[in-house]
């Protein structure tokens, strides 16, 4: 948990970097912020020359998020500046109960799925070949806004956890 500070992010990275090819899956729960963005990050970097940008996002990967708000978005940050790639509502958010993330990315395809229900079936440009996991969570509110996390597992595989979308 982390009260963090309000208008910036908070995260945690994986001891080890990873290499393209894999299924990264995340159980969290966020209490409070129905518009606050609970992340997952995976082929990034969270830092550049020791140090985070000024909202304390991470400088260059991709990311996976919902809200509580019923919303979800997948992006790639470069030189510490987000683009979401793509985003929609999704009835498969459970708002201020656990919610499991789970990406799966093999060479330029990347599926997205919450709860196990598929979101996002997407082909990205240029793939990133290696770099970090981690988990994040934005700061919107001035009460504390914890993020729980249940589990975070990741594993080399080809095979989909669940249908593709």
């Amino acid at each position: 948990k982390t009260s963090g500070e309000t208008g910036f992010y908070s995260s945690v990275v994986s001891k080890h970097a990873v290499q393209n090819g894999f299924v990264y899956e995340v159980k969290l729960k966020r209490k409070l912020a129905a518009d606050a963005a609970n992340r997952i990050y995976f082929l990034g970097y969270p830092y550049d020359e020791g140090s985070l940008p000024a909202d304390k996002q991470w400088v260059d990967g991709y990311y996976f998020e919902y809200t509580n708000a019923l919303g979800w978005a997948f992006g790639k940050t470069d030189d510490g500046s987000s683009t979401n790639l793509a985003s929609a509502s999704s009835h498969a958010i459970v708002p201020y109960d656990w919610n499991t993330l789970t990406v799966m990315i093999q060479g330029d395809k990347v599926d997205l799925w919450i709860n196990g229900s598929g979101v996002a079936h997407l082909t990205v440009e240029a793939p990133r070949e290696a770099g970090f996991v981690g988990i994040a969570m934005e700061k919107t509110v001035a009460e504390k806004s914890p993020l729980s996390v249940d589990y975070a597992k990741l594993e080399y595989t080809t095979t989909a956890p669940y249908p593709i979308k």
